[in-house]
């Protein structure tokens, strides 16, 4: 008797398969499955076949394919389990053998689960007909269960037991990613975050390296839920990535792809995931993105709330032995510098960064160029409790669709060091930029004030007329001087006092540059840092102006204006 919908009944068989198929793989498994018998198994032809396991055990004979097989067959059962080929079906669906304890905790949880029903409905029964010898009995069974399974519940091992175990660190990607781990990679926006998981993807179902760098050990099957980026887009994606790894995207087989959003809150949803993972064997599982399956609203910073949310995808993991990764985002203002090297603590959501044991995080190295869309210069930083890390640039080119050559997938990955330099450059650059408007800005400033006072100026008077500081005029000032713009002057007060000025150079005067003052209706003067020639014409009374700058009795330069 069992409480189980169907799908979960075929999960469970599913579970038991794998178990028997790691006996077949690995003899050795069978040492560790204590408690478990041939009724313990739910599948009546699962337990013929372990059946056999514990005849072969006993009498010494190794336990194999062949051994199995022969034994059934002697017994008239071959046929009765799905001949040779459920032998191939037990195999192709295990994954690692290492995860046979797991599987046989799972039989052995199920079929006491089971027992307790049975003795459940008994107990019922047995109140209803007044057989109150029969219910007491019932219930020390129900209690040797639970203490059983009580029992079961930890292992623990010495530090020998352990140094001995096969327990070892294995990776996807040499290095960068390893197995039975939960990974996250997490970046702000324009960050190329589903690209490049597309590129991990990609990578493992082919064995291509990840990025063009990273080594990966072996092809991998891969399941990558997609919430928001659609089909047409994860196409473009797929193909990119394909094309650049030299791989035909049809040709890709292990890789699967879903665009239904699961809800984490859902046991129908995880569910199905897991029939999926356990059927097709998927040993690494992409969701992107993390929040639009959590349904977290406003407890997204309430750690226990997200744990749980994680445990479930923990479960999935302990379950199936399929690896999550989870596409996450960066919180905003975080009041880190821009551009710079990304951190954990930069990731949103309280309890993501405690659950992941690896990570990939990604930042810009330089500001996303609206201009410039298909190209990124990123920060990819990455580690994990194994041990492992390491700081990179990344530059991407993936084009436009009104490129010539069209959407592509170009990665050059860069030390960090080098990264670091380029960013210093650009930083610099950008801010030489900044500083060079400033500056002209500062010039045209002094220049006007200079005309507005009339001719010779103190630099004080000019300093309050422009509204600038005193180093900022001083610069200024002395700029102009340099390109021979003005000169200096000696100014005599009515008090008869004498002062330093400046004024408008004679031999320079030809560096007046006519713009339209947008306060004013008539035309000012400008004096261009380059010493352009005057372009246009003025008015009547800004030549008057402009020549009270000059010494009134240089009557040839009067006449030319």
């Amino acid at each position: 008797m069992t409480n189980k919908t169907p799908e979960e009944l075929e999960q469970h068989i599913e579970v038991e398969k794998t178990l028997l198929g790691c006996v077949l793989i690995d003899s050795s498994c069978l040492e560790n499955l204590s408690g478990i018998e041939t009724n313990t198994f739910q599948s009546g032809k699962h337990r013929k076949i372990y059946a056999v396991y514990e005849h072969l055990q006993e009498a010494g004979i190794p336990v194999d394919a062949v051994t199995v097989a022969t034994e059934l067959s002697d017994r008239g059962q071959l046929t009765d389990i799905g001949g040779l080929a459920y032998f191939e079906e037990m195999m192709k669906v295990v994954t690692h053998t290492e995860h046979a304890d797991y599987y046989a905790n799972q039989v052995l949880k199920e079929y006491q689960n089971r027992e307790i029903l049975l003795k459940t409905d008994v107990i019922r029964e047995a109140i209803a007909c007044g057989r109150s010898e029969e219910v007491a009995r019932a219930i020390s069974d129900i209690q040797c269960i639970t203490n059983a399974a009580a029992k079961q519940r930890f292992e623990w091992l010495t530090a020998a037991e352990l140094h001995s175990s096969e327990y070892n660190i294995e990776y996807f990607i040499e290095g960068v990613f390893s197995k039975h781990q939960p990974l996250a990679i997490a970046g702000p926006q324009k960050c190329n975050k589903t690209n490049i998981a597309s590129d991990l993807v990609i990578s493992l179902t082919t064995g291509q390296p990840f990025l063009g760098k990273f080594k990966v050990n072996g092809k991998y099957n891969t399941a990558f839920i997609s919430c928001e980026s659609g089909g047409a887009a994860l196409k473009d994606n797929n193909r990119r990535v394909a094309i650049e790894k030299n791989v035909l995207p049809s040709t890709i087989e292990n890789l699967f792809y879903c665009f239904d959003v699961p809800s984490l809150d859902s046991t129908a949803d995880l569910n199905q995931i897991k029939s999926f993972v356990v059927k097709y064997k998927i040993e690494v599982l992409v969701i992107d993105p993390f929040y639009l399956t959590a349904n977290l609203g406003n407890d997204a910073g309430n750690l226990f709330v997200v744990g749980e949310k994680l445990k479930v995808l923990t479960l999935l993991m302990q379950q199936t032995g399929c690896t999550v990764v989870l596409i996450h985002h960066s919180r905003k203002n975080t009041g880190k510098k821009e551009n710079s090297e990304p951190r954990m603590e930069d990731m949103a959501y309280s309890g993501l960064s405690q659950w992941m044991r690896q990570w990939i995080l990604l930042d810009r190295r330089e500001a996303y160029d609206g201009d410039s869309p298909g190209s990124h210069k990123l920060w990819l930083s990455y580690g994990g409790s194994d041990g492992h890390s390491g700081l990179f640039g990344l530059n991407i080119e993936e084009g436009i669709q009104d490129d010539p050559n069209g959407r592509k997938w170009k990665v050059e990955v860069i030390p960090a060091q080098e990264a670091r330099a380029e960013s210093r450059s650009a930083q610099e650059q950008q801010k030489g930029i900044r500083d060079e408007a400033i500056f002209e800005t500062n010039l045209e400033k002094v220049t006007k004030a200079l005309k507005a006072l009339g001719g010779a100026a103190t630099k004080s008077k000019i300093r309050n007329q422009a509204v600038l500081s005193p180093d900022k005029t001083e610069q200024a000032l002395l700029h102009l001087l340099s390109e021979g713009v003005i000169e200096q002057a000696e100014i005599t007060a009515a008090n008869k006092q004498k002062y330093d000025g400046y004024k408008f150079s004679r031999d320079h005067s030809e560096s007046l540059v006519i713009t339209n003052d947008p306060e004013s209706d008539s035309t000012h003067t400008q004096i261009s840092r380059k010493g352009d020639r005057v372009s246009e014409c003025v008015s009547d009374s800004d030549c008057e102006s402009l020549l009270d700058a000059f010494p009134p009795d240089d009557s040839q330069e009067k006449d030319q204006w």
